[in-house]
């Protein structure tokens, strides 16, 4: 039984580690703005079920009343990064808070992996990469409960359409000697819902974030967008 444990576990973290996707979900604040001059500004780290590790910041204000502007940018290694931009109403009911953003995403990242080809009796591998640049119009529904000093916490859903563009250098199949490289145009819904929770005092709180990605279709046939399914975020948000 020990074997087995520790095999499965073996296992488990091989395919972590081997896991490999040009997206992630986003680790954006959910800010709960509540009045005009409201601002919020998070800056945080966090890690896909890809350990890919990222740092980001979010800047949310509360233009005039039942108005919220947000922006948010990420940036990880090599060159990837998303940033986006959106325009909401917010509508507090005592402690209680819920928001409705609308925007636009734009990203950049990569996927490497070895494509395994037949020569002769024998089976060589060839180091592949597959880049993307991508955007994503999209809504996002926040809801939560602000406390003041103590604890907030609440939820979030993003709905949107990835647009992508991806190039394939030997990722999905063995490119031809001499042959172009593969290009695909394609569009993907996706949802991403996230959970957060914030603890402190009223200006200053750390906080923590989950958040997980749901992208339609069937990687290798019809989706040439591989993407982390998970993003755990932990930061510090200042409140003006």
């Amino acid at each position: 039984m020990k074997k087995i444990r520790l095999s499965l576990i073996i296992a488990f973290f091989g395919i972590v580690v081997a896991s490999c996707g040009v997206y992630h979900p986003q680790s954006v604040d959910i800010p709960l703005i509540d009045h005009k001059g409201d601002m919020r500004i998070d800056g945080a780290f966090s890690m896909s079920d890809g350990l890919e590790a990222k740092a980001n910041a979010t800047v949310s204000y509360g233009l005039f009343d039942h108005v919220a502007l947000q922006v948010f940018g990420d940036i990880g290694e090599k060159g990837r990064f998303y940033t986006q931009g959106a325009a909401g109403v917010y509508f507090p009911f005592n402690k209680v808070v819920l928001e409705l953003y609308a925007g636009m995403g734009h990203g950049f990242g990569f996927a490497e992996g070895q494509t395994y080809i037949q020569t002769g009796p024998e089976e060589d591998k060839v180091k592949g990469r597959l880049t993307s640049d991508y955007n994503l119009p999209f809504v996002q529904l926040n809801c939560g409960l602000l406390s003041g000093a103590g604890i907030d916490f609440g939820v979030g859903m993003k709905g949107g359409y990835i647009l992508n563009h991806s190039t394939d250098d030997n990722y999905y199949a063995k490119r031809p000697e001499g042959a172009a490289k593969p290009v695909f145009n394609e569009k993907h819904g996706l949802l991403e819902p996230s959970i957060f929770v914030r603890f402190g005092g009223e200006k200053v709180k750390f906080n923590i974030r989950l958040g997980a990605s749901f992208i339609d279709g069937t990687e290798k046939a019809d989706r040439h967008f591989p993407y982390h399914s998970y993003t755990l975020g932990m930061g510090i948000n200042y409140r003006l």
